[in-house]
């Protein structure tokens, strides 16, 4: 059976650097990675909106912008929320995701960061999502953030379609970490050829405590690379 692990937490808890460095670990052990994880964006200290990251290329590209910078045909609202959204960047983050549901690289996990509003009512990254899930019937893994508002939206499309839930909060990152190694890592010989030495992994990772404050985590030095490095093109105007 497919199996889905699901990161759940309200905003600003640390579910899309529980991504990062959950991809880190897993590409330092073999693990091919694939999917989008969301950054924040902030201009002079101010969160102005979203990219999205490629994680098999780290191309950075615009998702979600404040509705008040948002400008261009590009961008579209939705339920009132307080951001626009990206045409281009949601066709780029579904097609992403329909390349990643197509890779037959073994060991492999798909990361989807993550499942909002607009997914929950079909938009947003939804048609790659299915995609995904289809793909995950061949094998492999796969990580979905959402908020706690959003959970039973996504709960409900996975269990539709014989997907199996574990579900962590953000904090939960070395028991979501043994949980993807438990997937992926069938034996000391492993998949498709990837050998796994037994015990902790032999890479140095420190062990990563509670969450502080609002669930932030101390970051490693790739994770500090990607989730706090401005995107490229930052100091153009934002609408751009």
């Amino acid at each position: 059976m497919p199996t889905a692990v699901l990161i759940v937490g309200g905003m600003g808890e640390g579910k899309t650097r529980a991504c990062l460095e959950l991809a880190e670990r897993c590409e330092g052990e073999g693990i091919k990675v694939y999917g989008i994880v969301s950054p924040r964006v902030y201009q002079g200290g101010r969160l102005m909106g979203y990219d999205g990251l490629d994680l098999s290329t780290r191309v950075r590209f615009p998702l979600a912008r404040l509705r008040e910078v948002a400008e261009g045909p590009d961008w579209f609202e939705f339920g009132g929320l307080r951001y626009a959204f990206s045409k281009s960047g949601f066709e780029r983050a579904n097609s992403i995701l329909l390349s990643s549901s197509e890779a037959s690289i073994e060991p492999s996990i798909i990361f989807i960061d993550e499942f909002g509003r607009l997914e929950a009512a079909g938009r947003g990254l939804h048609s790659g999502i299915l995609r995904v899930l289809e793909g995950m019937r061949r094998g492999g893994a796969a990580v979905f953030t959402c908020r706690t508002d959003i959970r039973n939206s996504l709960e409900k499309l996975l269990r539709e379609r014989g997907v199996k839930l574990l579900c962590y909060g953000p904090s939960g990152l070395e028991e979501v970490w043994t949980t993807i190694q438990r997937l992926l890592i069938h034996s000391s010989t492993g998949v498709g050829g990837f050998s796994v030495p037994h015990g902790p992994p032999t890479h140095p990772y420190r062990v990563l405590g509670p969450c502080q404050g609002r669930g932030q985590r101390p970051l490693s030095p790739w994770t500090r690379r990607i989730a706090l490095s401005p995107p490229a093109g930052a100091t153009p105007p934002i609408s751009a």
